[in-house]
């Protein structure tokens, strides 16, 4: 919206009012309605002001009075169209009719004079209004920036209060969280290490039954495979006594040949050798109750019969004598534990790591069910670490 200023009073006349008839066009100058009712005249737009709306003092203009009434015999003055001149009167009759005219124009200069002289107050009292708007206009704008300042002020103050109280927080939070993360990630390490280690045996279980059953076949269903069975375990167990009485037999008669520490140092033969020959025994499960025999005998000379069965043929058996090795801890055993990191079978793998780390208090970081290539790397950790501090190990330097 385009924004006009009155020629007389300097206020503000926006073109709406020129639209709507609330101001006026003079010419090249815009008036504004008060300043145009002053002055008296109401034409229309870029129209000639009438003479008596712009002479003060003239009749029907501010300030008019009543002209007193023509003598007889004279004309009155009146004006012609707009912008000529007034015609000029019939000569006076006698009688002084033309001081009549004379005093009437006087009166009217004067009242025109007290129109302009009330038009100046008028305008002065309007630009006093304007200048005490702008002051005001002005201190709310003071005022106004003011608060926005001490908006703006007290705002960044409390954004760096928040900050503070958001950072003091996170310090406080970040300890105890961290704790609990490292707490969880090891608990979380160890969970991922137990299942790949039950993975292992679950694998090597099911292959272990897969080749029963392959071996094997199908059992044998009903009441005769039963009775069946039963009669070749009885007569397993006939031929089981007679190898044992023949065993105690040789015992008897001193011919058992057994390596150091079979016998007590008064010469007599340790009770726990009458496992060894199940350990050749063809029974894979006779050969399992000999390691578990020997394991809880407790006796640390059983460790040289028993590394020699960690490379026996069946995955339970080489389990087992890993396990019994670690419940021993004998340090003469770390050897076999590191070759039988090399086993085919997880579970077997898994076992003699767990003894190995139990005895000699080292960790390579072998995973008994990662990929070939870290086993190997690992396992060549191992075996590196022996050549290096084996001698000092079993010394106990």
């Amino acid at each position: 919206m385009e924004i006009y200023f009155c020629d007389i009073c300097n206020e503000s006349v926006p073109d709406s009012d020129l639209q709507a008839g609330l101001a006026y066009r003079r010419k090249d100058r815009v008036i504004c309605l008060s300043c145009d009712t002053a002055m008296g005249g109401n034409t229309d737009e870029g129209g000639e002001v009438p003479l008596a709306a712009s002479v003060p003092g003239f009749a029907g203009g501010p300030f008019s009075v009543e002209a007193p009434p023509l003598a007889s015999g004279t004309m009155p003055i009146s004006p012609s169209t707009p912008g000529a001149p007034p015609a000029v009167a019939n000569p006076v009759a006698p009688g002084g009719a033309g001081a009549g005219g004379v005093v009437v124009g006087m009166l009217a200069l004067v009242f025109a004079a007290l129109g302009l002289w009330a038009l100046l107050d008028r305008v002065e009292a309007l630009g006093a209004e304007q200048r005490d708007g702008r002051r005001a206009l002005e201190a709310d704008q003071r005022e106004a920036r003011r608060v926005h300042d001490t908006f703006v002020a007290g705002m960044g103050e409390r954004i760096l209060r928040a900050q503070q109280e958001v950072h003091d927080k996170e310090v406080t939070l970040r300890v105890p969280l961290e704790g609990d993360i490292q707490s969880l990630t090891a608990n979380l390490a160890l969970s991922v290490e137990r299942e790949a280690v039950a993975a292992g045996d679950v694998r090597a279980l099911r292959g272990k039954l897969e080749s029963q059953q392959a071996a094997g076949g199908k059992r044998l269903q009903g009441f005769q495979d039963t009775l069946i069975e039963v009669e070749k375990n009885l007569s397993f167990y006939k031929n089981r006594v007679i190898e044992l009485e023949e065993n105690l037999r040789v015992l008897s008669a001193g011919g058992l040949a057994v390596g150091p520490g079979a016998t007590t140092p008064s010469g007599a033969t340790k009770t726990w050798t009458t496992y060894l020959p199940d350990l050749q025994h063809a029974n894979g499960g006779l050969r399992l109750e000999a390691v578990y025999a020997l394991g809880e005998v407790g006796d640390s000379d059983v460790v040289p019969y028993l590394t020699p069965m960690l490379q026996d043929e069946d995955l339970f058996v080489r389990m087992a004598t890993a396990r019994m090795l670690d419940e021993l801890g004998v340090k003469s055993a770390v050897p076999a534990l590191i070759e039988a990191l090399d086993d085919v079978q997880g579970a077997v793998r898994e076992a003699a790591v767990v003894a190995l780390r139990r005895i000699t208090d080292e960790n390579q970081g072998f995973n008994p069910v990662g990929s070939d290539v870290d086993r190997a790397k690992k396992l060549k950790a191992w075996r590196d670490w022996w050549k290096r501090k084996g001698d000092d190990f079993l010394t106990g330097r």
